[in-house]
This record gives C-alpha cells, sequence and structure tokens, in this order.
C-alpha cells in the first residue's frame, strides 16, 4: 500500500498470551533508510500506549538488517489511555487515531533528525493523553 505519506504500509492486528496488539510499519517518502513503527498494546500497568519509534533499514549481503539505538532515535508516547477492559476494539480504536495523524508523524520524524539534540523533550512525550 502507499499513500501521500509513505510506501509499503503494513497494519497487523494480532491477539498474543499478552493481548491484542496492533502495529503499522511504513517507509516515509522522505527517506528510504528509515522504518518507522507505530505500535498500539497493554502496557506492563494495564494501561493501553501507542508508541512511534524510528529505524534504520540497510542491506547487507542481500539481507535487510534494521536497527533502533534507543538513545539516539526517534521515540515517543504518542496516546495513553487507562479503557475499562483491553479489548481489540479498543485496540484498533486508539491504532487508528494515531493512522489518522500519519503527516503530523512524518513531519516530526523529519525534524527531529534535522536536530535530534532538542526533539524528544519529555514535555512532548505524550500528545494524547486521556
Amino acid at each position: 500500500m502507499q499513500n501521500s505519506v509513505g510506501q509499503n504500509i503494513t497494519t497487523s492486528i494480532i491477539k498474543s498470551e499478552y493481548g491484542w496488539k496492533a502495529s503499522t510499519t511504513f517507509t516515509p517518502h522522505n527517506n528510504e533508510t528509515r522504518r518507522i513503527k507505530i505500535t498500539t498494546a497493554r502496557s506492563k500497568n494495564w494501561s493501553l500506549v501507542t508508541k512511534i519509534s524510528v529505524s534504520h533499514v540497510s542491506v547487507e549481503d542481500g539481507r535487510t538488517i534494521e536497527h533502533f539505538n534507543m538513545m539516539l532515535d526517534f521515540f515517543v508516547l504518542w496516546n495513553y489511555s487507562e479503557p475499562d477492559r483491553i479489548t481489540q476494539k479498543a485496540v484498533e480504536d486508539q491504532h487508528q487515531e494515531a493512522l489518522a495523524s500519519l503527516d503530523e508523524i512524518v513531519t516530526r520524524v523529519t525534524e527531529y533528525y534535522k536536530n535530534p539534540e532538542v526533539s524528544n523533550l519529555p514535555s512532548q512525550r505524550i500528545k494524547n493523553a486521556k
């Protein structure tokens, strides 16, 4: 799938022993070496969180390698909520809220990599706390 913000957009919704999880990955048009991942799932404290991270992608010896550096790469807690139950519908609804903001997400990622020292301040980490 391809749209205005990226290509190879894939979304999956799975149920594991930890509960429902929605995950979307795509390569932004403005940088083919980065992969944006949006994940919505139950956290350890039983809240529902949507996180966004960016990894660097390279091909070596015909294999694709994905690398994420916790201290340097973009990572943000995009949304946080505390529903009574973390059902498939709750996960899907919160994940859709993040997907509705793909343009903003790509813009923030682009700005972050222009100046990584100032972009991930703690006061900017939660966009839509509920």
